[in-house]
């Protein structure tokens, strides 16, 4: 059992698909730091876009691919097209009613769409 899911209206990097075809990242991705540091754009330790991707400026098509490969490859437990239409505090956590049913948990992380 997982001990966290994300919920995803759309697919991975929905957000991202949805730029105009001719907007990039404006921070560079690295492929690698002579210090050690994280890529500014990595969304996970060892990975970087720009060696993914082979650019240091992805378009927002090309980032949503990065965040689907780290997505697949780090097995995380995403479940797309599920709408979440209610979230309703309890004792010790939170009913979260969805598109697939309910489900509880003791923590959420939201990101609001509006």
């Amino acid at each position: 059992m997982p001990r966290f899911t994300v919920l995803e209206r759309s697919e991975v990097g929905a957000t991202f698909l949805a730029w105009p075809e001719e907007m990039r990242l404006i921070t560079p991705s690295f492929t690698s730091n002579a210090y050690g540091m994280m890529d500014l754009n990595a969304v996970a330790l060892n990975t970087s876009p720009a060696y993914t991707l082979g650019t240091e400026h992805p378009t927002g098509l090309e980032y949503a691919k990065y965040l689907q490969v780290v997505s697949y490859y780090k097995k995380l437990p995403v479940q797309t097209g599920v709408d979440v239409s209610e979230v309703i505090p309890e004792e010790n956590g939170f009913r979260v009613v969805t598109s697939n049913g309910q489900l509880w948990t003791r923590q959420i992380c939201m990101r609001s769409t509006g």
